[in-house]
């Protein structure tokens, strides 16, 4: 498909690695285990960092290391940064396959696990005995218990994670490790060792470029939605959300595209991408 302006572009379009079926019986059975929910709470002062899995954290450790707030992770960031010395005060997954329990098999008691209610019973296996707070990702086919708080958001955790950082009261948000993209030389896909884990993405590759003749990165289809989803997350968030980043993101946040309507009026960012596939 041709863009306005002539250039070659693809939809992307990303579903659920489980049908509503299964995620609903998950949430029947990890509601059934009596844990607690997350709850709104007012602003509160001190910073937060959320860490992704993306390179660049491999080059932000000194930065985390001395970090002057709270450190949620990730997925695999969550290992990563306890190899590194780092302890993080919280872990999000929202996964609903059993893999997400690879994750958390080396949990820490200082660590709170937020998982979404939909997740595997295996995940909240491995996690007895450990802090677990129920989180609900907000969406339209799962019917949630009267009153419980809905996380709204986009395509990954990691899209999510802002939202209920700011129910919780956080308004000092800074992301780590979202880049969203592979180094250029396929080296490193994640801040740690590729192939550590069997459920990470294993998605087709390909080129991408935020603007015709800017660089060239290697992204998945989830990761490209991820990054269109964090930059109108940006823009809700202001000041209250800050990026520490390279990548493909750190490429949309410095020179986004935005959509234009018939008056010239921006409408937002724009979701079309140059890119070709890897074969």
């Amino acid at each position: 498909m041709l863009n306005a302006h002539g250039h070659a572009v693809r939809y992307i379009e990303t579903t659920c690695v489980v049908d509503l079926d299964g995620r609903a019986a998950n949430l029947q059975k990890s509601l059934a285990r009596g844990l607690s929910w997350i709850e709104r709470q007012p602003a509160r002062t001190g910073k937060l960092a959320i860490v992704g899995s993306g390179p660049s954290v491999r080059d932000r450790l000194d930065k985390l290391k001395v970090w002057d707030g709270e450190i949620w992770a990730v997925n695999g960031a969550y290992d990563y940064l306890l190899s590194q010395g780092i302890v993080p005060d919280g872990f999000w997954g929202i996964d609903p396959l059993p893999g997400l329990a690879e994750y958390v098999k080396n949990a820490r008691p200082e660590t709170t696990f937020y998982i979404a209610g939909s997740c595997d019973p295996s995940v909240f296996d491995v996690l007895e005995g450990y802090k677990v707070a129920l989180w609900f990702p907000a969406c339209d086919d799962l019917v949630y218990p009267e009153g419980a708080l809905q996380v709204p958001g986009g395509v990954t955790v990691l899209t999510r994670a802002p939202f209920a950082a700011y129910d919780l009261g956080w308004r000092d948000i800074t992301l780590f490790g979202a880049d969203s993209s592979f180094d250029d030389k396929l080296e490193w896909r994640y801040c740690y060792d590729d192939g550590t884990y069997k459920e990470d993405s294993r998605g087709e590759l390909n080129f991408v470029q935020v603007e015709q003749g800017g660089p060239v990165f290697v992204s998945e289809a989830t990761l490209i939605n991820q990054v269109t989803n964090l930059g109108i997350i940006k823009g809700v968030f202001g000041d209250v959300l800050k990026f520490d980043c390279d990548g493909l993101i750190a490429a949309h946040l410095s020179a986004p595209m935005n959509e234009i309507d018939k008056d010239g009026n921006v409408i937002g960012p724009c979701t079309e991408w140059f890119y070709e596939n890897r074969r």
